[in-house]
């Protein structure tokens, strides 16, 4: 039995299943305010999901600062 919950272990796992059970409607994720994080922070993020976000089916867009690029 599994139940999903809020942990950041599980979300990758948690999203993927999503996209999954609805492979026939596109995903489109907005992630914005990145600018307001430190650049060290966004990066281990982006690290930390880089499957996701580049296996994934769904399409993201990050929305931050110059200094983000």
């Amino acid at each position: 039995l599994y139940t999903m919950d809020n942990s950041v272990n599980n979300l990758e796992f948690d999203l993927e299943k999503l996209h999954r059970d609805y492979s026939d409607v596109k995903t489109v994720y907005v992630i914005d305010e990145l600018d307001k994080l430190d650049a060290d922070i966004v990066f281990e993020i982006m690290r930390y999901f880089k499957n996701l976000f580049t296996l994934s089916s769904a399409i993201f867009v990050f929305i931050g600062g110059e200094e983000l690029l």
